[in-house]
Order: C-alpha cells, then structure tokens, then sequence
C-alpha cells in the first residue's frame, strides 16, 4: 500500500494472536522513526507480511513479491518503503 504523511496505513483488527504480535512489534520499531522525514517525502511505500502458501514455498515467490512490489514503488517514485 501506500501510506502519507496525512493518512497513514489503517490499523485493522487481526484474530490471530501470533499475527497481533508481529504487527505489534513492528508499530514498536518503526514509531519512534519518521521515514517521512527520513525520506524527505509525504508519500512512502508499506508492505506489511508476505505470505506464501506451504505448498508454493521454495520457489523464490516472497522475493518476487517483494521485488514486483518495490519495482512497482519504484514507477510510483516513492522514494521510501517500509
């Protein structure tokens, strides 16, 4: 997604207990930063999990997601992501 300095991604409400706790740490490490500023931009690229079902797994397709998503940022000129 892409978040701004004026609408930042939405919090949503996650059933999963492990789930709340990875989106959980990762608010804890990236609140103190302002990638904004970091970045020197109002609009960044988020990208919060990438999953892959079991049976697709080893076949590289997280790093092709992430690639795709970063070259689609990228084509965007977002200059940041997170």
């Amino acid at each position: 997604g892409i978040a701004t300095r004026e609408q930042p991604p939405d919090d949503f409400q996650v059933q999963s207990e492990k789930l709340k706790f990875i989106f959980d740490l990762l608010d804890n490490i990236t609140s103190p930063i302002d990638l904004f500023d970091r970045y020197k931009t109002d609009r960044l690229f988020h990208c919060d999990i990438i999953n892959v079902d079991s049976s697709q797994r080893g076949h590289n397709l997280s790093k092709l997601l992430i690639g795709a998503s970063l070259d689609r940022a990228r084509q965007l000129a977002i200059p940041g992501a997170f």
